[in-house]
């Protein structure tokens, strides 16, 4: 009987074929990974202009008028800088500011029809430069957002388009 010895280990086929499938996959999964971290940085948009809208949709209802972060109880994400006639916060993404036509504190006339909240990026975001706005004003005589607005994107029905709208599709939810 011949003894035959039992070759262990891996051709260099086989590990070529290995790393070549590795390579492709990872060709597919890293643009993937970067437009998933855009759009995670942008998520903070959505929840912090929903909660300015139903906060702003009270107050008017009591009120009468429109009013600023500080008047209707909003607390933006990030460090807040409080101003007479706007207010700003700012986290590592977004710049936030509100202003209204009042004093951004109490009402006594029946003046302020509109305020308006703002975000800015502070970071590009894929296709998405940096210093794009995501824009929303509210309406006393409505009680709702009417108008709606981002730079580098649009609204169309209810869904955000565009480089910028993208990141944010819900943000045409507001209407």
């Amino acid at each position: 009987m011949s003894t035959q010895k039992l070759k262990k280990g891996f051709t260099l086929i086989e590990l070529m074929v290995v790393i070549v499938i590795i390579g492709i996959l990872a060709a597919i999964a890293i643009p993937k990974l970067f437009g998933m971290t855009a759009k995670a940085k942008a998520s903070e948009v959505g929840p912090a202009v929903g909660t300015w809208s139903k906060l702003e949709q009270a107050f008017v209802t009591e009120n009468g008028v429109a009013g600023s972060f500080r008047a209707i109880g909003y607390t933006p994400p990030g460090d807040t800088v409080v101003g007479k006639k706007s207010e700003e916060s700012k986290t590592s993404n977004f710049y936030y500011e509100s202003t209204t036509a009042g004093d951004g504190v109490a009402y006594s006339n029946d003046t302020t029809k509109i305020s308006t909240w703002q975000a800015k990026n502070l970071v590009p975001l894929n296709n998405c430069t940096k210093d794009s706005v995501w824009l929303a004003n509210f309406n006393r005589d409505s009680i709702k957002a009417t108008t709606i607005k981002i730079s580098g994107g649009d609204v169309k029905g209810k869904v955000a388009v565009g480089n910028c709208g993208s990141l944010t599709p819900q943000f045409g939810y507001l209407r």
